[in-house]
């Protein structure tokens, strides 16, 4: 069974990742920002920080700048201000 979250994260050079995921963690300039399956719509501004997602009992993250997120019908798309190092 494939996990219920869709998450892609872009950059001005395209697609740096396309996974299936139970969870995902995000650092808004808000505060933290967790996401599992049915989250309502949102647009969210994102600071420098770890996007988390997890699959299973498997955890995995990327170190980005900044960026925005839109989550939207169990989609999560992340746009990063630059390539995560």
């Amino acid at each position: 069974m494939s996990a219920p979250l869709h998450l892609k994260i872009l950059s001005s050079t395209g697609r740096l990742l396309d996974e299936r995921a139970d969870y995902v963690g995000l650092r808004a300039r808000d505060g933290s920002l967790g996401i599992l399956k049915g989250h309502a719509p949102a647009i969210v501004s994102l600071v420098k920080g770890e996007v988390e997602y997890k699959r299973g009992e498997e955890s995995f993250s990327l170190e980005i700048s900044g960026g925005i997120a839109e989550v939207m019908d169990d989609n999560v798309i992340i746009i990063v201000d630059d390539e995560p190092k």
